[in-house]
């Protein structure tokens, strides 16, 4: 892999909602690793980042972002999120 570039994506960012979701972080880190051309994905899902390294012969860099952001929309869009009151734990 001597030609693998690296690049990362704040989680956060991608995956728009009124709490950072972790499951979501994780299906997100799941589906690059479908991505043609991307060759290993890994998330610090405690510091909010997404690593992607990838063969830039495949795929470009710029390319690669724009299939993240869909792939971020798509996983936001896909699963509901629920806020719930819990009352009694003082």
């Amino acid at each position: 892999m001597a030609n693998a570039e690296s690049r990362d994506f704040d989680l956060p960012a991608l995956l728009p909602a009124e709490f950072y979701c972790l499951d979501c972080a994780e299906k997100l880190c799941g589906a690059a690793r479908g991505i043609e051309g991307v060759l290993r994905s890994s998330c610090d899902k405690e510091s909010g980042v997404l690593t992607v390294s990838f063969n830039p012969g495949r795929i470009d860099a710029s390319a690669l972002e724009k299939e993240i952001v869909r792939l971020g929309m798509n996983v936001v869009g896909a699963v509901g999120h629920a806020a719930y009151r819990l009352e009694g734990l003082d």
